[in-house]
Formats: structure tokens, sequence, C-alpha cells
């Protein structure tokens, strides 16, 4: 798909965080927000993760972002850093390569956490 496929093409944005209400949350979809909006992506939804520690396997609303990757609803992921998706390396690797398989994924590693 060309790049301006991809624009046209829905994304999403993805937050996580282990603390309920955590305020860092509204600053993160922001930056997904600007990110996306500054390069002319189709930002459908951000999707939020709360009281979700990193560590835990089963994250419904991640889960929900895979399935949908998979059938193709989604062509790519924004979201602030690997630690999003876990905070287990081996995990995230997982992940990131599932993603992988159907669409791209965007790190925001300068976002502060």
């Amino acid at each position: 798909m060309s790049d301006e496929g991809y624009k046209t093409s829905p994304v999403v944005g993805y937050v996580r965080s282990a603390m309920l209400n955590d305020p860092r949350l509204d600053e993160w979809e922001a930056q997904i927000r600007t990110y996306a909006a500054e390069r002319g992506y189709n930002l459908v939804r951000v999707y939020r993760e709360e009281a979700t520690s990193g560590t835990r396997n089963v994250k419904p609303i991640l889960q929900q972002i895979l399935d949908s990757v998979h059938v193709g609803r989604y062509v790519g992921l924004i979201t602030p850093s690997l630690a999003h998706l876990s905070s287990t390396p081996s995990a995230a690797a997982r992940i990131v390569h599932q993603i992988n398989h159907n669409a791209w994924i965007q790190f925001l590693v300068n976002l502060q956490e």
C-alpha cells in the first residue's frame, strides 16, 4: 500500500496505565492525536486501558485492537512506547510481531513516562 493509502486508511492509538484515572493518559492521547494529525493519518480512535498492569497477560482492550488489526479493520497503531503494550520485553516483542503481520506500529518514544 502506498504512503497515501496508509493516510486514508484507519489507524488507532493505544495508551495503557496501571493506575486508574492516570492524568498522563490525557497527555499521551493528545500527543498521539497531534502526531497523527501532523502526518495526515486517519486516526479513528485512541483506546485506553486503565488499571491494567503491563505484566498482566490479559489486556482486553489491546486484544480487541489485535483482533481488529488481524481482520484488516486498522492498518496502523500509534502508541507512546513499547511499555504500553507490555512491560515484559518478550511479550511486547510477540505483540509487535502480531501487529506487523497486518499493520504498522509507531512508538512515540520521546514521551516521558
